[in-house]
């Protein structure tokens, strides 16, 4: 805390004021930007576990789908080959 003498009391207490005032300040933003820095970094957290979590989703879905599609053309190719087999045979 700043002291100063002089022969007014009250400019000596709104020095000693503005110091405190100037403490408090400093006290508080260094407050907030580690509030800021960890809401920032949970925020960054919970984005990188949603995009993950629907990334695997999307890759599962395609997959399913390409494996999908790769039944039904070997069903169709199968039944064309048969299909022509048996037509050779009769």
């Amino acid at each position: 805390m700043l002291v100063t003498v002089t022969p007014f009391g009250e400019l000596s207490l709104c020095v000693a004021c503005l110091h405190n005032s100037r403490l408090n300040h400093t006290r508080r933003s260094f407050i907030v930007s580690i509030l800021a820095g960890l809401s920032i970094g949970l925020q960054n957290y919970l984005f990188s576990i949603s995009a993950s979590s629907l990334s695997r989703k999307l890759r599962s879905l395609s997959l399913r789908a390409i494996l999908r599609q790769d039944s039904k053309s070997d069903s169709q190719f199968l039944d064309v080959i048969s299909s022509q087999f048996c037509s050779r045979v009769l």
